[in-house]
């Protein structure tokens, strides 16, 4: 029974995982401003969610294959993120949002076995489309989960917005026991295990790809826009729509990706494309004097994520074997992390300095870096591969 409906239980279930964490997000910086931080302390705050990724996500990959489980990291890492919310509902100073962020983090560590989990499900010959699958169920579950907080923050306040991540994430909890997980065959991992995966060449270009779209989305998208929009009095729901719009376009940029983009234009072009989508959106925000040009911005950096992100997480995946791709996942997703905290935290400290939108050029920047990167990469790979035959 539990194979029979193992594909609509992990939705729910990350659909629930999401919104304990993403319910928050369109007020979170706003709030952390309303309690007199700095801008340097909102980009801390921003970043620290990183930060918790980048040491822990690694070390639970290696323990999630080394146990051969995935369901209680999933389980375990949705209670992390109800702890946020509930942390957010009772702290009443930014050095409560700053822990609340931490904790949100921690609950994050968790999509390295969401993700592996859901890879597990199908044969290995189908990674980069279920990888994009799962990643647009995310953006999907997130663009729901900013909707509602925004509207329950104009309707009910900030409060009413973490109480509901509160709640959905008890919900989640209890939705994550029912989750199918497949026997996966233990190995025992030794330290130079670990190395080799990690030395593997192709996953360590693909993690500095990541660090750089990790870094834009979660400075740009997440952190400072929404600042930008408060000064332009944006309302509680005109908030919730800025964070939604950059899920929705990552939703549906992932979602065209895994139906047929792929195949038809190749990795490497959809990965310039996102980039290049990148640095349009952050480049334009320091000339957007409305809400709508805000929103705008919003979409255009939501679709260079949905085709940069879910391309790289999934040639990860593709560059090892089963029983150690919970490893291979770790290591890439705590190297991303590096970028979810760097992004927002320079970018705090660029923007205190100067102006906000010298901040918004310093993503745009990153964008163009990310661009050059990745042709470095695809001429170095192409000799390579006549060398070997093509193969």
């Amino acid at each position: 029974m539990r194979y029979r409906f193992r594909l609509p239980t992990f939705f729910i279930v990350t659909f629930l995982y999401w919104s304990a964490v993403y319910t928050c997000m369109p007020v979170l910086t706003p709030h952390a401003e309303s309690l007199n931080a700095s801008l340097q302390m909102v980009g801390l705050i921003g970043g620290a969610y990183g930060l918790m990724q980048l040491l822990l996500r690694l070390p639970l990959g290696i323990l999630s294959d080394k146990l051969g489980r995935r369901r209680i990291f999933v389980t375990v890492g949705i209670l992390f993120g109800t702890l946020s919310a509930v942390t957010l509902l009772l702290g009443k100073s930014p050095g409560w949002v700053l822990l609340a962020r931490v904790l949100a983090g921690i609950s994050a560590c968790a999509y390295v076995q969401l993700t592996v989990l859901y890879a597990s499900y199908f044969t290995s010959g189908a990674t980069s489309r279920s990888i994009s699958m799962v990643s647009a169920g995310s953006s999907a579950s997130q663009v729901l989960a900013m909707m509602a907080g925004g509207a329950l923050a104009d309707r009910f306040g900030v409060d009413g917005t973490f109480a509901a991540g509160s709640a959905v994430g008890l919900m989640g909890i209890i939705f994550s026991l029912f989750l199918y997980e497949p026997v996966i065959k233990k190995q025992p991992l030794s330290f130079p295990d670990v190395v080799r995966v990690a030395r593997t060449p192709g996953l360590i270009a693909v993690s500095l790809l990541s660090v750089l779209t990790q870094a834009i989305f979660f400075g740009k998208v997440f952190s400072f826009a929404p600042v930008a929009s408060s000064s332009m009095d944006a309302t509680g729901w005109q908030l919730g729509i800025v964070s939604t719009l950059a899920s929705m376009g990552s939703f549906f940029s992932a979602m065209l990706a895994g139906a047929g983009l792929i195949s038809r234009l190749g990795e490497r072009r959809l990965i310039l494309c996102g980039f290049a989508l990148h640095f349009i959106g952050s480049a334009m925000m320091p000339f957007s004097g409305n809400i709508w040009l805000v929103m705008l911005s919003q979409v255009i950096s939501g679709s260079g994520q949905g085709l940069v992100f879910p391309l790289l997480m999934s040639l990860a995946v593709g560059t090892v074997a089963q029983e150690r791709r919970a490893t291979a996942m770790g290591f890439f997703q705590a190297i991303y992390g590096l970028g979810m905290f760097l992004g927002p935290w320079l970018g705090g400290i660029i923007s205190d300095h100067f102006t906000i939108n010298i901040g918004f050029f310093f993503m745009a920047a990153l964008a163009a870096a990310g661009f050059a990167l990745t042709l470095t990469l695809a001429r170095r790979r192409q000799p390579a591969r006549a060398a070997s035959g093509g193969n």
